[in-house]
């Protein structure tokens, strides 16, 4: 299962549940399935193919999410960046990930091979239907590097399927139903 066909079963089943609240912008399950075809269908359309490892240089905010789910539902490889981290940083670690693009809220622009996107762009209308097959399963879907403490981070692939294990055991150990709403207070960061 790619992690985003939940977005789906949710979109069948719950089409006008909210699915986002980001203070007065509420995004239902059925447009948020929208939303993340269409930013899915962006992604491919700027260059960006499955197993792509894209930087995100966002704060935190429904686009946010909706560009997490976009590279996910395109099989890309998520590489959360640091927003507070100054520039110096931020390029080392982009390239030493070896990342396709890096997505952010600034203005796009070039940089040698590095594919620079806006938000914005990438959560517009889809010109066409993303219908591409989507990577699921054992394929990669979040980088995340540790903290650190050794004096260098290490970096761990985490999977569509691992990380469906893991929101179905989070669910699970706090007793949640398909009628509970959840309130986020952590960071969209993984690393």
């Amino acid at each position: 299962m790619n992690i985003t066909d939940a977005i789906t079963e949710h979109a069948r089943n719950r089409p006008n549940h909210p699915a986002i609240e980001d203070g007065e912008r509420i995004i239902t399950y059925r447009e948020l399935d929208q939303q993340v075809d269409a930013a899915a269908a962006n992604l491919r359309a700027a260059g960006i193919g499955v197993g792509d490892t894209v930087g995100v240089l966002l704060e935190e905010s429904a686009d946010h999410a909706v560009v997490f789910c976009g590279l996910a539902r395109a099989g890309a490889i998520i590489f959360s960046l640091n927003p507070t981290a100054g520039a110096d940083e931020n390029s080392r670690n982009i390239a030493a990930m070896g990342a396709t693009a890096v997505i952010s809220s600034g203005v796009r622009s070039p940089g040698g091979d590095l594919i620079r996107l806006r938000a914005r762009d990438i959560c517009t209308a889809g010109a066409q239907p993303f219908t591409e097959s989507r990577a699921s399963g054992d394929a990669p879907l979040v980088l995340i590097q540790s903290s650190g403490t050794t004096g260098l981070p290490k970096s761990f692939l985490r999977s569509h399927a691992e990380l469906a294990i893991w929101a179905e055991r989070h669910t699970r150990n706090q007793g949640w139903t398909a009628d509970d709403r959840g309130l986020s207070l952590v960071r969209l960061l993984f690393n």
